[in-house]
């Protein structure tokens, strides 16, 4: 079946709304499409950021991991109790002393960047040896949530990992 219409026959008030949806379409395609370039180097300084973040933690480097931190942030496991603040995450980290990180990887699945931060999600391996010389490994997912502060450097305001 072949459908022909004359445009010449419709009324004047479906073209111009055919019109108007047509160039709406337009623009918000172009908005999506203009949008993408910016987010793309932003995404990759949150990514930057979350390797300066896993080299830390390998280091075991208390100092440098809870700088990672805004000062109300918190990190989390599972349905575990929350450590909020970055001096309680300091004392926390600080309180494994006696582990040694022998490898620590932070692999990034997506950044979502929205006007006031990230939400960047991926998965994490880890190999521990224990205080009584058990190695062993865990891995997950994680979930971080990361804005900029004033001097324009990426923090973590939450992180938060899961066990399978």
């Amino acid at each position: 079946m072949k459908l022909n219409i004359n445009v010449r026959n419709l009324p004047t008030s479906f073209l111009v709304r055919l019109a108007y949806g047509v160039l709406g379409t337009a623009l918000c395609l172009l908005a999506a499409c203009a949008s993408s370039p910016l987010a793309a180097p932003q995404a990759a300084e949150v990514d930057q950021a979350l390797q300066r973040y896993a080299e830390a933690s390998k280091a075991m480097d208390y100092a440098a991991v809870a700088a990672t931190y805004t000062d109300d942030a918190e990190i989390s496991h599972g349905d575990g109790t929350p450590v909020r603040t970055a001096a309680a995450i300091r004392t926390f980290l600080e309180s494994f002393r006696d582990y040694k990180v022998r490898d620590y990887r932070l692999t990034s699945s997506s950044v979502k960047m929205s006007a006031d931060g990230a939400l960047q999600t991926g998965t994490y391996w880890q190999r521990v040896t224990l205080p009584d010389g058990l190695t062993v490994e865990a891995a997950g997912r994680f979930e971080a949530i990361w804005v900029r502060n004033a001097a324009g450097q990426w923090r973590l305001r939450k992180m938060a990992t899961y066990s399978p």
